[in-house]
């Protein structure tokens, strides 16, 4: 009896070890890229209306979005050359914490990146990723 209570203190230590893992890892940045990686990456392409390019917060200091929303805007940008579509929504909204809307941000990547002004459309109010689904829809139709 006293092995099997031993035993469920090892499992329970390593539960709150996973626990504790899992919430500290979804924080950095290298967790963050992880979970970016295409799911399905030997699927084709299709032309499509839009590439819709989703937010990835914002910071206070600059540059003032994080390194993915670099590599998210520059992915949209390169399909949109590469005639995948024909104009490109960024969306993200207003963030309280740092006092700046994603969406404006993303769009001016957009725009150093090479998109044309009017292949460019902000979404600028969504606060999470339903939001960001929502209100880009909405702007589809």
């Amino acid at each position: 009896m006293k092995r099997f209570r031993s035993g469920k203190r090892w499992l329970l230590a390593l539960g709150i070890i996973f626990v504790l893992g899992i919430t500290l890892g979804a924080t950095s940045e290298r967790f963050t890229n992880f979970l970016m990686i295409p799911l399905t990456e030997n699927q084709s392409l299709e032309k499509a209306d839009v590439i819709i390019v989703l937010g990835a917060g914002t910071r206070s200091t600059e540059p003032h979005l994080p390194p993915q929303a670099y590599a998210r805007v520059g992915t949209g940008v390169s399909l949109l050359k590469d005639g995948w579509a024909t104009s490109v929504i960024v969306s993200g909204g207003y963030n309280q914490q740092t006092k700046l809307t994603e969406a404006p941000l993303m769009a001016a990547v957009a725009l150093t990146d090479g998109a044309k002004v009017n292949q460019v459309i902000q979404e600028p109010k969504s606060k999470n990723t339903w939001e960001n689904a929502m209100d880009s829809l909405a702007i589809m139709k």
